[in-house]
């Protein structure tokens, strides 16, 4: 078995220099939200479009049981 040592020698001496300034952030996170309230809307639409689709099914399926369990016990 191979075992390999891993050294770091990272040690800071100072801060390293601000890339980005607060207003970047802000802006990014209004961004990043617009483009979720995006994504969110469209899924909802598609949960909304595979829902319409897939009730007719549902509900031939549930008149199928409700009529086999009707005729089997006899009940009404």
């Amino acid at each position: 078995m191979y075992y390999v040592k891993v050294q770091t020698n990272h040690t800071m001496q100072e801060r390293p220099e601000t890339l980005l300034t607060r207003a970047d952030y802000v802006e990014d996170i209004k961004i990043r939200w617009q483009i979720h309230q995006y994504e969110w809307n469209k899924l909802c639409e598609d949960l909304n479009k595979a829902y319409e689709y897939l009730l007719p099914f549902f509900k031939k399926y549930r008149d199928y049981a409700v009529t086999a369990y009707q005729k089997e016990f006899g009940t009404n």
